[in-house]
């Protein structure tokens, strides 16, 4: 009995997934999608004088929905601890943290940024509940200065704020990932 009660829950967690409506060309956006983008756009622009207002609504249209196709692409299910669990035990493939900070920086290196600077970040490296998240600050902001960007919190749905005023999570850089996915250009 407890063994068909279990198989019941994990195909139940399974089957229940998380569907996020997002235009792939990025042209038809919801209205609660739209009100998180200009958000993160003021967000973003609040970080320092020498943002660009261009990039900042590229790159907060890019951080909200494509977050929200990250989530579609892992079929996430449910929380993002459940989610962990299904990989944990074989039945899904991907959506830790670290997924979602790989695909992000993936993307928004496809474009080229001038006035905004990013780092990997990571709360209790190597410790079994690592987290690994993006911070972006501007060109002439240091990590601590900059926002942090977490799509694995609220799967798929993005968490920022400052990365000094994040309650749950003490946040330092792993400099390693900055130097591998963030390597300066050679002059």
């Amino acid at each position: 009995m407890k063994l068909l009660v279990l198989v019941f829950f994990v195909f139940f967690f399974v089957s229940c997934s998380s569907k996020y409506s997002v235009d792939k060309k990025y042209k038809n956006i919801s209205s609660p999608q739209n009100y998180e983008i200009k958000k993160l756009e003021h967000d973003l622009l609040s970080l320092s004088s020498t943002i660009n207002k261009k990039e900042a609504k590229i790159l907060s249209r890019i951080l909200i929905l494509h977050s929200l196709e990250l989530a579609n692409s892992y079929n996430i299910t449910g929380s993002a601890w459940m989610h962990n669990s299904l990989i944990n035990l074989g039945l899904k493939e991907r959506g830790f943290c670290y997924d979602y900070t790989q695909d992000l920086v993936k993307k928004i290196k496809k474009y080229n940024f001038k006035t905004f600077k990013f780092y990997w970040a990571v709360h209790k490296k190597g410790e079994y509940f690592e987290h690994n998240a993006l911070v972006v600050s501007s060109v002439y902001q240091n990590f601590l200065g900059g926002l942090i960007l977490d799509a694995w919190r609220n799967s798929g749905e993005l968490f920022y704020l400052k990365v000094l005023k994040d309650e749950a999570y003490s946040w330092s850089e792993n400099k390693n990932k900055t130097s591998f996915y963030f390597k300066e250009k050679e002059e």
